[in-house]
């Protein structure tokens, strides 16, 4: 018999909120983002193809386009992360280099 902590078994997670600093759409599909008080630009999901744990791509596609919004418009927007390793918190965010969100929003102001 297999016994689950659900306590155990859910993910931490950590989100970022602050207005875009830096919005790229690479080659592959990669959408690449730093709000401030991120640590620097990394990719946060994929149009073209799933991420291990993040974003679809159809619905990286509807992200993008929150994120473009946000831009234009100079709201902030809302990361939201699962902590993996060291990287715990929006200033440990990794370099350029993917770092797979599972939730994208404008919160209200």
């Amino acid at each position: 018999m297999t016994v689950c902590d659900a306590a155990s078994a859910q993910q931490t997670s950590f989100s970022c909120t602050g207005t875009i600093l830096e919005l790229g759409l690479g080659q592959d599909g990669s959408v690449n983002v730093r709000l401030t008080g991120d640590n620097d630009i990394h990719g946060i999901c994929s149009t073209e193809t799933q991420m291990a744990g993040g974003l679809p791509a159809s619905t990286c596609k509807a992200a993008y386009a929150t994120l473009v919004a946000s831009r234009v418009a100079q709201t902030p927007v809302r990361i939201f992360y699962y902590t993996s390793g060291t990287t715990t918190s929006c200033t440990t965010l990794p370099s350029w280099k993917n770092f797979p969100a599972y939730f994208v929003e404008m919160p209200w102001l």
